[in-house]
């Protein structure tokens, strides 16, 4: 999976290492004592050929590789699927046929559930220097909280409030006609559906996942309208 970018200090000579023991993070940047592209274990400037890596390992830190795994396995289940791309980084895994619209799938990990598109699209393999195509996915959306795990769609829903469009999820204070804040709290719901409540119903709302996202936020809200 991709990490903040790291820069290594001047001074620091880095050496290519054989060994992943003890590295459970980092992410593919070119080794700046070879030119070559290398797996940074744990930001540390402990750099591992990228020859020496496991099929297991890459999937673990690649998020293409691991989506593409499970929803098409025929293509990407070896190292001899993986299509590096040209400017050193994650890998992905190659696929037929191109495509122009996203096909949503719902990924769940441990407490997080997650809406993920993907498109056959292209990139350039480092290997050939020609353009080749891959599985290319973005996370839509993810939910972490018990109060919003079945307030979730795939793919995410929208709503339309006037001239503004919200995506599930978003939440807003009206403002009144001459520019001040109103006296409502609304979220867009996973039906796209606009739900508004004021101020004093939600006090005393047993409507959990309002209550929830009021209280979550209304400190930033009633900041902005101080």
């Amino acid at each position: 999976m991709s990490g903040f970018s790291y820069i290594a200090p001047l001074l620091i000579v880095s050496a290519v290492s054989q060994d992943i023991t003890n590295c459970d993070y980092g992410q593919f940047e070119v080794d700046p004592s070879t030119g070559n592209c290398a797996f940074d274990c744990e930001y540390d400037n402990r750099y591992v050929a990228i020859s020496t890596l496991s099929f297991a390992f890459i999937k673990e830190e690649c998020s293409n590789v691991q989506y593409a795994a499970i929803f098409y396995p025929g293509d990407c289940a070896s190292l001899d699927d993986l299509v590096w791309p040209s400017d050193c980084g994650c890998p992905f895994c190659g696929c037929s046929t191109e495509t122009t619209t996203p096909v949503y799938d719902t990924v769940t990990k441990y407490v997080q559930k997650s809406c993920v598109s993907t498109l056959c699209q292209s990139v350039v393999d480092e290997a050939t220097g020609q353009e080749a195509l891959v599985h290319q996915y973005n996370t839509e959306l993810s939910v972490y909280d018990a109060v919003f795990w079945n307030e979730f769609a795939c793919p995410p829903q929208t709503c339309t409030v006037g001239d503004n469009l919200y995506t599930q999820g978003d939440d807003w204070i009206p403002e009144n006609s001459d520019g001040t804040c109103g006296d409502s709290f609304c979220f867009c719901g996973s039906d796209g559906t606009e739900n508004c409540a004021s101020f004093s119903a939600i006090t005393s709302s047993t409507d959990a996942l309002l209550k929830y996202k009021f209280l979550d936020q209304c400190r930033y809200y009633l900041q902005d309208c101080l």
